[in-house]
């Protein structure tokens, strides 16, 4: 049977990934929740999982301000990098750019996860939408007017990144 990840389960879960977010290293995150070094570690690889089921339901919002946060923290990451190379610290800015691409490679992981979900959606809304005209298929006619209504709804999600609301006209 696997383990489940400590820190999935710890009731201060929600403030560890925000350490974890902006930075906050590891050892201190383990030593502040009297957790594992290794468990706050392999915990970093869920947060995309977290944002993910964040976005469905009730804590849709929390997936927000999680993505909000990644970037605020990469634009202060960009903005800090900056004085440093004007100041020709060279040293700090190269940090700085190792820590701006650890910023990049988290909140791409983060949108990839969340479209990969919209995307899953979508497949299931359109299976369950084909499973219920199944029976109009050989009418030309509903076709013609079925394949509008996909391609309206495509348009759609391609400039708006979301699923219509089927009660908007």
């Amino acid at each position: 049977m696997p383990m489940t990840c400590t820190i999935c389960r710890h009731k201060e879960r929600e403030e560890i990934e925000q350490d974890l977010i902006k930075g906050v290293s590891l050892r201190n995150i383990a030593k502040r929740y009297n957790v594992g070094y290794s468990a706050v570690n392999r915990h970093k690889e869920h947060i995309p999982a977290h944002l993910a089921q964040a976005a469905k339901g009730q804590e849709k919002e929390r997936a927000r301000d999680l993505l909000q946060e990644v970037e605020e923290l990469q634009q202060t990451t960009y903005n800090l990098l900056k004085k440093a190379e004007a100041a020709g610290d060279l040293r700090t800015a190269l940090y700085g750019a190792s820590q701006a691409r650890g910023n990049m490679e988290l909140l791409c992981k983060m949108v990839a996860y969340l479209r990969e979900q919209q995307l899953d959606e979508l497949s299931r809304k359109r299976q369950q939408d084909f499973q219920e005209v199944s029976p109009f298929i050989d009418d030309p006619v509903f076709m013609t007017a079925l394949q509008r209504a996909i391609d309206e709804t495509e348009a759609y999600y391609e400039q708006t990144g979301q699923l219509p609301d089927p009660g908007r006209s």
